[in-house]
């Protein structure tokens, strides 16, 4: 509660980016108690699986906040694309930076400042990557033929289009299973692990396959994932998304939760009140739980994600075909490009993640003048 106050200390209109979640609606909840009107902003996209609005709205309703939404479509995704594309000063291969980007720009014109949820997840071990991490723990005592086997078996659950689908989860978890701990947590979350981006990557080209990541000294493996992400994820993703999304829109964003005296807190607290099976942000649940209403408490991980996959499949398969084919063969080699594509559009694999860092990329180098 001291850290949400700290950040409502503002001689300008002020908000919060709810959406429907424990985060952010626990932000709203407390800058509710604090009294006077509140605005609060969320997106949403039309397709099952994505679409957080009414989760939102219902979190609104019950903390008595004016709620504004916003829709994202494919046209307005692409309008928030080319805005942004002349701002790239490095590649920035998050998705979500256009919807927060058009959001902030939504939101700017009712409010100066808005606070924001980042930071939770990686303090309170919201994921869903941290139980995966103990599952593959378990996983890998199984017989080393045992899960050649399974992991064979992959491919056939197909290419679920929703980040948080048991098909696609499952898949993802085989497909990383065996890799050392840090390296599969970061293929997990990043967009292009290694093996693909030396396939995708011209010999003798200026693309360079990273270091395999190393874990960080820690108290527990869960503990080691946890400073991986806030040192990491957070501070090479998550803020700059935020920063440049909402400063682009002349938007402030605070993140009450990394507040230090909190992000301090919150480190040396034991890995067991934050996650245990299953269940994660268990202590954040338990502080907030006469602040939130139990449905939002008990609600599953989701985060902001954007259909991707099946627009870059449909609507946005022009725009990417167009943006990917100008890449320079000297750094990216076409053939494993158009693979990547036709096996996406089929439907054999979700590429989102690698096709996306690859429009970004070419996005940036234009916008730097080396393309």
């Amino acid at each position: 509660m001291r850290a949400v106050r700290a950040a409502l200390v503002s001689d300008v209109p002020l908000g919060v980016f709810l959406s429907g979640g424990l985060d952010s609606t626990a932000i709203t909840a407390v800058t509710r108690s604090v009294g006077g009107e509140l605005n609060t902003f969320a997106l949403g996209f039309e397709r099952r699986g994505f679409d957080e609005r009414d989760h939102a709205a219902r979190a609104a309703r019950a903390l008595g906040t004016r709620h504004h939404t916003l829709t994202i479509t494919p046209s307005l995704f692409l309008e928030g694309v080319r805005d942004l594309a002349p701002l790239i000063d490095e590649p920035l291969a998050d998705p979500a930076w256009v919807p927060t980007f058009l959001l902030s720009r939504f939101a700017r014109s009712h409010v100066k400042t808005v606070l924001v949820g980042e930071g939770a997840d990686e303090l309170f071990a919201g994921y869903p990557t941290y139980p995966g991490g103990a599952l593959a723990a378990r996983y890998a005592r199984l017989p080393a033929a045992v899960r050649r086997a399974v992991a064979a078996a992959a491919p056939a659950l197909g290419a679920p289009q929703g980040n948080t689908t048991v098909r696609y989860l499952l898949r993802r978890f085989l497909e990383e299973a065996d890799r050392p701990a840090a390296a599969r947590h970061r293929a997990w979350t990043g967009c292009v692990d290694a093996a693909r981006l030396a396939a995708l990557a011209t010999p003798g080209g200026p693309l360079a396959a990273p270091p395999e990541p190393e874990p960080l000294p820690a108290r527990s493996a869960i503990d080691a994932l946890l400073a991986l992400d806030l040192t990491g994820y957070l501070t090479d993703d998550l803020l700059p998304k935020l920063d440049r999304a909402s400063m682009a829109a002349s938007l402030e964003g605070r993140a009450p939760y990394l507040d230090h005296r909190l992000v301090e807190f919150a480190c040396r607290l034991p890995v067991e009140h934050k996650v245990r099976g299953l269940a994660t942000k268990r202590v954040l649940r338990r502080a907030v739980a006469d602040l939130v209403p139990p449905p939002i408490r008990r609600r599953v991980k989701r985060g902001l994600t954007v259909p991707l996959a099946a627009w870059l499949a449909g609507p946005l398969l022009p725009f990417a075909r167009a943006t990917l084919e100008r890449l320079d063969p000297r750094v990216i080699r076409p053939e494993a490009v158009r693979t990547l594509l036709d096996e996406h559009v089929a439907c054999r694999r979700d590429n989102r993640r690698e096709l996306w860092a690859l429009i970004i990329l070419q996005l940036w180098r234009e916008g730097a003048g080396v393309a």
